[in-house]
């Protein structure tokens, strides 16, 4: 929420979290508004806050990480997209780690001068 800073944002969560997410959207709502006022005011006149609207028709898909949790948050036009599952986090650690996953299993072999 922090890096999309919109005005309003479609959250979609797995259908076994839906309860759990609802319970908690509230909370979440308010401790952006929290971090906001404190990280980014420079005068009280300027407030940041996003209202999250959750998805309860449509869930996460497998393909979008549906099997493993977590979110998807989205713009109001569905420009932005920002996957928060822990597949699709895992999936970034593997990319980020694949050069030192080659330097493991092919060494530079030093050849004699």
């Amino acid at each position: 929420m922090i890096r999309l800073l919109e005005p309003e944002l479609l959250l979609k969560c797995r259908r076994e979290d839906l309860q759990m997410v609802k319970e908690m959207l509230n909370e979440c709502q308010q401790q952006f508004q929290d971090i906001m006022f404190r990280e980014a005011t420079v005068n009280s006149e300027i407030t940041y806050s996003t209202k999250l609207n959750l998805v309860e028709t449509e869930f996460m898909s497998a393909e979008q990480g549906g099997e493993c949790g977590g979110i998807v948050l989205t713009s109001m036009d569905k420009r932005i997209v920002c996957n928060n599952t822990l597949k699709f986090r895992l999936d970034l650690c593997f990319e980020e780690l694949l050069p030192n996953i080659r330097r493991l299993l092919f060494p530079v072999k030093k050849t004699p001068v």
